[in-house]
């Protein structure tokens, strides 16, 4: 599901000189469980997915991060070492069977961030 917001904008340069334009933004809202919302600094989506899951997160990490997909009673399915410091991962899990897991981010030994993902 998504929906479309135009919304306004107006850009002054360092000499006061001001452009504005509209743009569309569009969101993607996902189904979310009563109580959960939108962290904007950590995105997965599609979710649920197929065959890959994409990660997008504006945290800087002091480490590497690990990306830890677990079953709900706790099992370590996959693992991954992220070394890049673009904040954008594609993680490809097609080998992994339907069903739902928990993804784990984790800085160093400090998990920072889960989520439920849904593989169909």
């Amino acid at each position: 599901m998504s929906s479309e917001n135009y919304i306004w904008i107006k850009v002054l340069n360092e000499y006061g000189c001001s452009s504005s334009d509209t743009i569309i933004i569009t969101k993607l809202i996902s189904s979310l469980n009563k109580g959960e919302t939108i962290d904007p600094d950590y995105l997965v989506f599609p979710n649920p997915f197929k065959e890959n899951i994409t990660l997008i997160t504006s945290c800087t990490a002091s480490t590497d991060y690990t990306i830890r997909i677990t079953d709900l009673n706790g099992q370590v399915l996959k693992e991954q070492i992220i070394d890049e410091d673009s904040g954008y991962f594609i993680l490809e899990l097609p080998d992994l069977p339907a069903g739902i897991y928990i993804l784990h981010m984790i800085d160093g030994q400090k998990t920072v961030r889960s989520c439920k993902i849904m593989k169909e």
